[in-house]
């Protein structure tokens, strides 16, 4: 507690209080009255920001950091910079001072409470991606738009291809600055665009469709924008993480696992299309499932398999799959061929499980991770590796496949004691479907960056493949949260 000082005009702790109990200032509504009220009535309500009717250096060190928060994703004016600055220099002005202490103790609450939680969700880190992240906003702010952004959106109906002829090959030509005035999409043109592609985690195929075409015509405000919701969205993952995790980025559609604060090895994994998108969320892995058996999720029930038996009714003992009705020993298995799928109703569908046996013919492959979590999402093996090859990964019904599953089962099952991958190997062996647990459980993230550091310290951006940065600048433009300044001068 700090003691009253004997000069301080004892009129000015009362006005305080006054302040607090009219919960306003100036007509300003403060947003943190209870937690402003227990802070000065530890000082006895002797003023934090000024002294003998002066404003001290933290308080210019205080406005400074809230000019500076834009850099953050965030708006000054939200914490009632502009009429801080008013109070700040009216010197001797006693009720002045009071209501930029007030002010300023409420701006202090709020912009540690962002920085901390995020503006519109919890819990936040502050580590070398989010710093180089703030620092590739403000030198966007600070840069003049590049000249081609003047021939933007540059549109094409579809996609062109190489060799193919576009009037927009014009605008292209200046928006990779390659020489010429021919409408042909050659050779030198469709070289700047592969070399465009595989910088920002495209295909490199040199083909203008609709994710290429996005990209090139995204503006500088755009790409503002994209930094500011991966800033927001940075402060929601916890910062304190334990020695060993896993995490997944949606967007980039690559995996990593950490040990002791290194990268022990990352690796492509296939994520959910847009239609079915990878929930994004926190748990913990439990173990790992060998030669799993796979039920077939209720949608993929209903929309993919459905139809194929109302064509043919032995789709399912094409693929090594078990019609199963009932739970425990009262379930039966039946004959799909059997069945009428044409009059099945919804209803009907609902009680059928349809198993996929371990085998060539499994989706999941020989391995499951074991993440308890309520979208029943998963990591896991697969039996079509031919999708690794390409970059546009997102084609999944929502869960993750690993490219090598078997360096992730090694991995979790190292906190298994007594266990080895030569077990591994002979329970796989088997064929037979078998939990193993571990005594250490280890938390995986799964979480949705579309920009972040590559190995140079490079800033990629990727892309929104499921549209949440739109929602998330959407949210934080109706909350007034967005301030550029090269756009507010």
């Amino acid at each position: 507690v700090v003691a009253m000082h004997s000069d301080v005009n004892v009129a000015a702790f009362a006005d305080i209080a006054e302040l607090l109990d009219s919960g306003r200032v100036a007509s300003i509504k403060l947003k943190n009255t209870e937690a402003l009220r227990d802070f000065y009535e530890t000082r006895n309500y002797v003023p934090y920001w000024s002294e003998r009717g002066r404003a001290n250096n933290d308080a210019k060190e205080m406005l400074r950091f809230i000019e500076d928060s834009w850099t953050h994703g965030f708006n000054p004016y939200s914490y009632q910079y502009e009429k801080i600055v008013s109070f700040y220099g009216r010197d001797g002005d006693e009720a002045s001072m009071m209501a930029m202490d007030v002010l300023l103790s409420d701006a202090y609450i709020e912009y540690g409470s962002d920085k901390i939680e995020g503006v519109v969700a919890s819990i936040a880190p502050r580590g070398a991606t989010y710093n180089r992240l703030r620092k590739a906003l403000v030198d966007l702010v600070n840069e003049d738009p590049e000249p081609y952004e003047a021939v933007l959106p540059i549109n094409i109906n579809g996609a062109l291809h190489p060799y193919e002829e576009h009037q927009a090959v014009r605008d292209l030509r200046f928006r990779f600055g390659v020489d010429g005035d021919s409408i042909v999409y050659d050779d030198a043109l469709a070289a700047k665009v592969m070399a465009f592609q595989a910088e920002n985690n495209l295909e490199v195929d040199g083909i203008l469709g609709p994710a290429t075409m996005r990209a090139i015509n995204k503006n500088r405000r755009q790409t503002i924008h994209q930094i500011i919701a991966n800033l927001e969205r940075l402060r929601w993952v916890p910062e304190q993480k334990p020695d060993k995790f896993v995490i997944v980025n949606v967007p980039s559609a690559m995996l990593w696992a950490v040990e002791d604060g290194r990268v022990a090895f990352d690796m492509p994994v296939i994520v959910g299309r847009k239609e079915r998108p990878t929930n994004i969320f926190i748990t913990e892995i439990t173990g790992v499932r060998l030669n799993p058996t796979w039920t077939v999720p209720p949608t993929i029930k209903k929309e993919d398999i459905l139809p194929k038996l109302k064509e043919d009714g032995g789709y399912l003992d094409s693929k090594g799959m078990e019609l199963v009705y009932g739970q425990g020993s009262d379930a039966l298995t039946l004959d799909p061929t059997a069945i009428d799928w044409n009059s099945v109703t919804e209803d009907e569908l609902k009680t059928l499980r349809m198993v996929q046996v371990p085998g060539a013919h499994n989706p999941l492959g020989d391995y499951r991770v074991l993440m308890p979590n309520s979208y029943n999402i998963y990591l896991h093996d697969t039996n079509e590796r031919h999708y690794f090859d390409t970059p546009g990964r997102a084609i999944s019904s929502g869960c993750v496949r690993m490219k090598r599953p078997r360096e992730m089962a090694d991995f979790i099952l190292r906190e298994k004691r007594g266990w080895t991958p030569e077990k591994t190997q002979k329970v796989l062996d088997k064929g037979e479907l078998s939990d193993l647990y571990v005594q250490n459980v280890i938390p995986v993230y799964i979480v949705y960056y579309t920009a972040w550091v590559d190995e140079g310290n490079g800033v990629v951006f990727g892309n929104d493949l499921y549209g949440y940065d739109e929602e998330i600048i959407k949210m934080l433009t109706n909350l007034d949260e967005i301030f550029i300044p090269v756009d507010n001068t």
